[in-house]
């Protein structure tokens, strides 16, 4: 029953006198930081998983995904959990890919298949109860992990700390046992959060094989056993847990070389040059301008979160440096703020101020960050809400943000990750940005209410309209800029947008997706390509369209490139808590070749029959 929890902070399995060895893991959403939380082994530091997301280039996460596992190697360990779940509201916190389950699904696709190959495989978020609609969690908040799961077949995952309507997800049998062992097949690993075990006999039995970290602070050997006498877990499930952790051990190679090597920082020129394609390749919204006003942690290499987040990392280049260098001939000025620090937020700010209701949100420290209304939070995150508005004609006010701001403003425009003309900035935002944080779907949903039984509950009531599937059905004036969105320095025109069932049968389940896209303009560029479906006349019920294909095109000027993309007809597909079946209503759909979520390009009708799924 050892194998039950972790030997030490990073490291799973052991017993010794078995031949069972030790399985050292890591993490750090953005690098792989190594056994130490503080003072860590050097490591490059990659662009964020929202970064990662904004490429739209499966490419670009499976080379990063490649890299990181070189670098998980470099520190002797056999497993990095990559990110896969959704962007929350603009107050949260915590690391997420996007608004689309679809976007995180196909990137954590590209990041566990290479490590793989390499064989290294918030609110109070740790006692909230999320009370979400079946609806809701397998549309959107379980649809990336399914991706990952069936395309990327990693080796092991990770439980939540939270509640899902009334259990943690830990000890919960209809997450791990029905959904993911039942019906997506899964046979790998799960393991718990840091800390995020709450049981003994409940998680074991629910599926959950390893409490990470160690030595337990419930699994404990004595602790097991007693469940087994009293009869709340059986030998049977002890064992299926334990074969797990050592089927896993095997595909890691732990019993051929249970040797756990010696940390090593590799500063690797490739890693060096792919740290700056990816986050050029996710940049976006260029706009530019003579004057530029930086507020927050402008002058700190602020590269990544706190806690698990945290990476040493080989070198930093503050956004205060870049800027000069990048702009700093071309006579732009440029002026400074700290913003609030080191004590409770403020609106104070030593740039110029003229009224108006804009909030300014900046940069948060390197530290795990609480949601944003939370006491502590006045205290840890730089926020400035407050009256703030351009002073000068012609200034840009940048905001070095980690959590999603919703309003910075640049002479009634707003600025977002990058500024310089050195790459052209082909990112696509992976998030909405309303006007206002009222705006968001999710932002009446929070604090949430404390029960008499002291547990802090929180509806997710806007069930799947979440992102752009919100803002699809109100008044677009709400919103500052679409999931999707981005600048660039080119133009491109698109032709003959076509939608076919493969192979040309009626009855197909597949779709066949093609689009003549030309770059028009005089540099080259990179543009995502956007394609989303939905029903032409959709019930009060159902999203207007969902995304359902994209990929990146990078063009020379003047160059024409005929892109196909492919999509099944279950991504029209709703999930119907009463016959327990995802169902794609019969009727006719249309498939818009977008430049955003709220900008649609050409379309195309197609007419379906009903079709229904198991899973």
């Amino acid at each position: 029953v050892r194998l039950l929890a972790g030997r030490s902070f990073v490291e799973a399995g052991h017993v010794s006198e078995k031949g069972v060895p030790a399985i050292k893991t890591t993490d750090g959403p953005n690098g792989t930081r190594g056994a130490a939380i503080d003072g860590s082994t050097k490591a490059a530091c990659f662009p964020a998983a929202c970064s990662i997301a904004a490429t739209f280039d499966r490419t670009i996460a499976r080379r990063v995904g490649h890299a990181l596992a070189q670098e998980s190697k470099a520190k002797g360990a056999r497993a990095l959990p990559p990110r896969a779940h959704r962007r929350g509201p603009p107050a949260h916190g915590q690391a997420g890919l996007g608004d689309d389950p679809g976007v995180p699904g196909p990137r954590c696709v590209g990041d566990h298949q290479a490590l793989r190959r390499q064989r290294a495989g918030d609110g109070p978020r740790t006692t909230v109860d999320e009370t979400i609609s079946e609806r809701a969690l397998r549309e959107i908040y379980l649809k990336p992990f399914e991706i990952a799961i069936k395309e990327a077949k990693p080796w092991a995952i990770m439980t939540a700390y939270n509640l899902v309507n009334g259990t943690h997800c830990d000890m919960n049998e209809w997450l791990l046992r029905e959904v993911l062992r039942g019906e997506w097949g899964w046979k790998g690993l799960v393991m718990s959060d840091w800390g995020g075990t709450n049981s003994v006999a409940e998680g074991i039995k629910a599926g959950m094989d390893i409490e990470m970290p160690g030595p337990p602070r419930i699994r404990k050997p004595a602790a097991v056993l007693d469940a087994v006498r009293k009869g709340e877990v059986t030998e049977d499930v002890i064992d299926e847990r334990v074969r797990t952790i050592l089927e896993w051990t095997e595909q890691l190679n732990g019993f051929k070389d249970p040797t756990i090597t010696v940390e090593k920082a590799i500063d690797r020129p490739e890693h060096r040059a792919l740290i700056r394609e990816a986050g050029a390749r996710g940049a976006s919204n260029k706009v530019r301008g003579k004057k530029m006003a930086l507020i927050g942690y402008a002058k700190d290499g602020l590269a990544h979160g706190g806690g698990s987040a945290s990476v040493n990392a080989h070198y930093r280049l503050p956004p205060w440096d870049a800027l000069h260098a990048a702009l700093g001939g071309d006579d732009v000025t440029f002026t400074y703020a700290k913003g609030a620090h080191k004590e409770p937020a403020s609106s104070t700010t030593t740039a110029r101020r003229t009224p108006g209701p804009s909030p300014c949100s900046t940069a948060t420290p390197a530290r795990p960050t609480p949601p944003l209304g939370s006491q502590e939070s006045m205290w840890k995150t730089l926020d400035i809400v407050g009256d703030f508005t351009p002073s000068e004609t012609g200034t840009h006010y940048i905001a070095c943000s980690g959590i999603g701001p919703t309003q910075v403003w640049v002479d009634d425009e707003v600025v977002f990750e990058q500024e310089g003309n050195c790459a052209d900035p082909e990112g696509r935002l992976p998030v909405s940005f309303p006007a206002r944080v009222e705006d968001a779907p999710a932002h009446g949903n929070f604090p949430g209410v404390r029960g008499a039984d002291g547990v802090l509950r929180v509806k997710y009531a806007e069930g799947v309209f979440v992102g752009y599937r919100h803002y699809d059905r109100v008044d677009a004036g709400i919103l500052n800029f679409p999931f999707g969105h981005g600048l660039s320095y080119t133009t491109f025109d698109y032709a003959d947008f076509r939608v076919v069932r493969k192979g040309g049968a009626a009855a197909a389940d597949e779709f066949e997706i093609s689009v003549d896209v030309s770059n028009t303009g005089d540099v080259a560029g990179g543009v995502a390509m956007q394609i989303y479906a939905g029903k032409a006349e959709p019930s009060a019920d159902t999203p207007v369209k969902g995304l359902v294909a994209f990929d990146k095109v990078r063009l020379q000027p003047g160059e024409r490139q005929t892109v196909k993309l492919g999509a099944s007809a279950k991504d029209l597909a709703s999930f119907d808590e009463a016959e327990r079946l995802w169902v794609v209503e019969a009727g006719e759909y249309i498939f818009y070749l977008g430049e955003s979520a709220a900008k649609t390009i050409q379309t195309v009708s197609v007419a379906l029959e009903r079709i229904t799924y198991q899973r």
